[in-house]
C-alpha cells in the first residue's frame, strides 16, 4: 500500500470543497514535536509492561493479565497521540486559510485574505529549538475582530510569510477591482456627454 502526499490526503478530505479557481498550496499537521512526550511515555508504560511479564511470569496469572493491559494501554496511548495530531490541519489556499480539528467530529474554521488584519508568530525557546511555534492570525468583520490561532505549527514563519503573501495579493486584487469599476470613462461614441 503506497502512501499519499498530504496535497493528495487533502484533495481526499470531506472536510471542504476548493471554489473554481482555488488550489492549495500548503498543508501539514502540527509538529510531530508536540506528540513525542506522550509516544514516549506510552512506549516507556509498554516496555515496563512488558518488562514486568517477563520477570513475573512464573508469578501470577493476574500478574501476567495486567503486565499485558498495561502493555497494550502504553501502546494505545503513543498511537492515539499520533492518530489525533494527523488528524489535525492547516491548510492554505491561494484563497483562505483553513484549519481543521478533529477525528470523528470535528471542528473546522476558515479566514479569506482580505479579512486578515494581522498575522503574529509566537515561539517559545523550546519550540525555536524544535523548529514549531503558533501563528495568532486577526481577522476583521464589520465591527468585529477575532483571532484565529494555528497552534504548533511546523516552521511557523514560513507559513506566516506565507499568509502575509496571500493576504498582500488579496488586498491588491480588491483594491483593483474597486478601483476599475469606480473609474469612469466617458463613452468616445456619445459624444463626450455635450
Amino acid at each position: 500500500m503506497s502512501s499519499l502526499s498530504k496535497e493528495e490526503a487533502v484533495k481526499q478530505a470531506d472536510w471542504f470543497n476548493l471554489t473554481n479557481n482555488e488550489e492549495v498550496v500548503f498543508a501539514d499537521h502540527p509538529s510531530i514535536w508536540t506528540s513525542v512526550s506522550t509516544i514516549i511515555a506510552g512506549a516507556l508504560v509498554s516496555l515496563a509492561a512488558l518488562a514486568g511479564m517477563v520477570l513475573f511470569y512464573e508469578v501470577h496469572g493476574a500478574v501476567i493479565l495486567g503486565g499485558l493491559l498495561l502493555f497494550l494501554g502504553g501502546i494505545g496511548t503513543a498511537a492515539f497521540a499520533e492518530v489525533k495530531r494527523r488528524h489535525h490541519w492547516y491548510l492554505l489556499t491561494n484563497e483562505r486559510l483553513m484549519k481543521k480539528r478533529g477525528w470523528y467530529s470535528w471542528d473546522t474554521r476558515e479566514a479569506r485574505y482580505e479579512k486578515i488584519q494581522d498575522v503574529t508568530v509566537r515561539v517559545s525557546v523550546r519550540e525555536r529549538l524544535l523548529g514549531y511555534g503558533d501563528i495568532a492570525v486577526t481577522t476583521a468583520s464589520g465591527a468585529e475582530t477575532t483571532e484565529f490561532r494555528l497552534e504548533d505549527v511546523p516552521e511557523p514563519a514560513e507559513m506566516s510569510n506565507l499568509i502575509s503573501e496571500y493576504k498582500d495579493k488579496a488586498i491588491e486584487r480588491k483594491y483593483h477591482r474597486g478601483s476599475e469599476e469606480s473609474t469612469f470613462e466617458p463613452n468616445p461614441e456619445s459624444g463626450g456627454g455635450t
